[in-house]
C-alpha cells in the first residue's frame, strides 16, 4: 500500500496525498515561530484529528500494514481519555483510536484489541510518536522520538 494520507498542515486541514481525506476538526493557532495554519489545536474534547469512518478498513483490526506518524504535545493531562486521532466507524473494532489515557500513558487502540502504553505522555513537550500495525502478526508497535 502506498501513502494514503498527508496533513502537512499548509493553512488548512487538507490531505495533500490526492486521496482528499481531509480532517474534520482543529483549530489553526500560532506555532512556535508565530505562524498561523501549521499548528493546529484539538482539544481531545470536541475536537480530534478525525478522519471519516469511510476513509479506512480497519476491520478484524486491520486487514493491512500501516504506520501513522505525527507530532503531538499535551497542553494538560485530563480526568478523562482524551482523543488524538480517530478513523473509522465509531464504537466497534473498525475503529482506531489513538487516545492519551486519564493515566498519562498513551494508547493505539481498536476497541478490542488495544496497545496500552506504560510510556507517560509529558505535558508542554512536543514528542513524535510512530504507530505500525502488522496484519499478518496482528501486532502493534510503537515508536516514541
Amino acid at each position: 500500500m502506498s501513502l494514503v494520507a498527508w496533513y502537512p498542515l499548509n493553512g488548512d486541514t487538507n490531505d495533500y496525498s490526492g486521496n482528499n481525506y481531509s480532517l474534520v476538526s482543529g483549530t489553526a493557532t500560532v506555532d512556535q515561530n508565530g505562524k498561523i495554519g501549521q499548528t493546529y489545536l484539538f482539544d481531545s474534547v470536541a475536537d480530534y484529528a478525525y478522519v471519516p469512518s469511510t476513509t479506512f478498513d480497519f476491520s478484524n483490526s486491520f486487514k493491512g500494514d500501516f504506520s501513522i506518524s505525527f507530532w503531538y504535545k499535551l497542553i494538560a493531562l485530563s480526568a478523562t481519555n482524551r482523543g488524538i486521532i480517530s478513523c473509522g466507524t465509531a464504537g466497534n473494532d473498525t475503529q482506531l483510536h489513538i487516545v492519551v489515557r486519564s493515566t498519562g500513558n498513551i494508547a493505539f487502540a481498536f476497541y478490542a484489541d488495544d496497545y496500552n502504553s506504560t510510556y507517560t505522555v509529558p505535558e508542554g513537550v512536543w514528542v513524535h510518536y510512530t504507530m505500525v500495525g502488522y496484519s499478518k502478526k496482528k501486532k502493534k508497535k510503537m515508536y516514541i522520538n
